[in-house]
């Protein structure tokens, strides 16, 4: 509970005291650097399939990260939907440190040079998992402020030249399947 309560402290302090352009910045060479360090030391350290998770994780939290703007910068829920905001955020929130939490974990077994146990590792790779959980809700979160553009995709009226190409395409599958066809 520290550790989350440590986690929101620093967010709160960086988001009053750091410029929006500067934060970009530094997210941007933090992930960079992340995958750095697990992409040269991940392998030897963790094993393939750890470093899959971690390399995914971050791929995550890096598309995480980009969605977070549209909350921020998006008109307020609608009342009816306050409810629901408020638990998304706060599953959000314990979804996102416990992913950050093993993040780390691992981030500091590279730099104090300390090996982790294989019964460690499977709880890491457990925690790291949760990043899946933590896009689904902030994607959730984005859903009930911005509604999804999707295309109208209009039928195509058909003609008398394309009813005969899908004929003669299904003549010529027909041929293909069946060798004594021909």
């Amino acid at each position: 509970m520290n550790y989350m309560r440590t986690l929101r402290a620093m967010s709160d302090l960086v988001k009053i005291i750091v410029p929006d352009s500067v934060i970009e910045i530094l997210a941007g060479e933090y992930f960079s650097e992340l995958n750095a360090e697990l992409r040269d030391q991940g392998l030897t350290r963790f094993g393939a399939s750890v470093l899959d998770q971690a390399m995914f994780t971050v791929w995550t939290l890096r598309k995480i990260h980009d969605l977070i703007p549209k909350i921020s910068t998006s008109e307020p829920v609608a009342k009816a939907n306050k409810a629901k905001d408020g638990q998304l955020a706060m599953e959000f929130s314990v979804a996102s440190a416990w992913t950050q939490f093993h993040l780390d974990c691992l981030s500091a077994a590279i730099r104090f040079d300390r090996p982790l146990y294989p019964e460690v590792l499977v709880e890491i790779t457990e925690g790291l998992r949760t990043a899946v959980n933590a896009y689904g809700l902030i994607r959730q979160g984005v859903n009930l402020r911005v509604s999804p553009n999707e295309p109208t995709i209009e039928a195509r009226q058909w003609d008398e030249e394309d009813e005969e190409l899908l004929n003669s395409s299904m003549h010529d599958m027909d041929h293909e399947t069946d060798p004594e066809a021909f």
